[in-house]
This record gives C-alpha cells, structure tokens and sequence, in this order.
C-alpha cells in the first residue's frame, strides 16, 4: 500500500483491522478528512508476525502484539505495540498516540455494545469500522 485516505466524521473512533500474517506499507502516507484524526484511529494486525514499514508517514496507532516491526525511514504518528521493534523509524508522535473510544463497561451490569455506524471493504485485505459513541 503506497497511500490511504480515511474519510470518517470527527469525533469518530476509527478500527482499521488488517488481515493477514505479514504487511508492508512503503513511500505513501496515510490521510485524513472529514474530521477523522490519527489520534483517534487504531490500526490491528491482529494476526500478523510481521510489519514493515519503508518512506511512509503512517497516521495512527499500530496494535500488532505478534508482529516483529521493522521500520526504515519515515515516521509513525501515533502509538506502536508490537513483540519486537528494530530499524531506522525516525520519528513517534506522542501528541497522536490512540485516544479513541470503544465504549465502556460497567462492574455488575450488562451493557449493550454499541453497533457501528459506518463499515468499509477496501481492496486490500484491510477492513474499517468507524465508531461515532456517545456515553
């Protein structure tokens, strides 16, 4: 994947799982408009072993607690979990690290989870749920 827009209301929590057991990203970025922000979105490769990056400004938090990340070059806006990191990535931004919302549990209660509002297919084997919660 070279380039990415990701068009979402503002406000809205952002979920772009990934599939797969290996991904790389390389020289593109990832965008935002209609108020989406990076801080608010999460990227999960929730069964990926590994995860390169290469040239790109990834906006938005990596959750890939398998993975063995390699970044060369670029920058990640936002926070990156991963089982192990190596290579040149120049640059993390704290100021974007995930602060969205799935919702909340309560202690003794049953609560129903909120559906989500907006779902996208993409043609890569990535797919998004946007999130617009109000607790």
């Amino acid at each position: 994947m070279h380039s990415m827009t990701i068009n979402a209301p503002s406000g809205a929590t952002v979920l772009i799982n990934v599939s797969g057991t290996s991904s790389s990203f390389s020289n593109g970025s990832i965008n935002y408009a209609g108020g989406a922000t990076a801080a608010n979105t999460i990227f999960n490769f929730d069964a990926a072993t590994t995860l390169t990056t290469s040239s790109i400004g990834f906006n938005g938090s990596i959750l890939a607690p398998l993975a063995t990340f390699t970044g060369m070059s670029g920058n990640i806006n936002g926070a990156l979990i991963a089982k192990e990191v190596s290579g040149e990535t120049a640059e993390f931004e704290s100021g974007n690290i995930f602060r969205g919302s799935f919702g909340s549990t309560t202690t003794g209660a049953s609560s129903a989870t909120p559906e989500p509002s907006i779902r996208v297919s993409l043609p890569l084997p990535i797919s998004c749920v946007f999130r617009d919660i109000v607790l």
